[in-house]
């Protein structure tokens, strides 16, 4: 869970330190009602991959985009919506900026 209640995300930006993309994966709910794979992602990025470490930031119009339950995030290996396979510990690095 990247926030547990209402909140309006402004920008996020993310590196990867694997050689292959990564995937990160968003959703308007809370982490207890969210399962990778068998949800409804809104918000679909591709981390590019490079061992010495590539990413992107992605900066919000000044109003932000709503989550009105919540903002949760995945990271998974697959492009497929349905991917659940876990990405190794410490190669991706992400941060968000948001308000509740």
């Amino acid at each position: 869970a990247v926030c547990t209640t209402t909140c309006n995300l402004y920008s996020i930006t993310a590196t990867n330190t694997n050689a292959a993309a990564r995937y990160l994966r968003c959703e308007n709910d809370t982490s207890g009602n969210t399962s990778p794979g068998s949800e409804t992602v809104e918000l679909d990025l591709a981390i590019p991959g490079n061992t010495a470490a590539a990413g992107f930031a992605v900066p919000i119009p000044s109003q932000g985009v709503a989550f009105s339950a919540g903002l949760t995030c995945w990271l998974v290996t697959g492009a497929a919506d349905t991917d659940v396979a876990e990405v190794a510990a410490n190669e991706i690095k992400v941060w968000y900026a948001f308000k509740q």
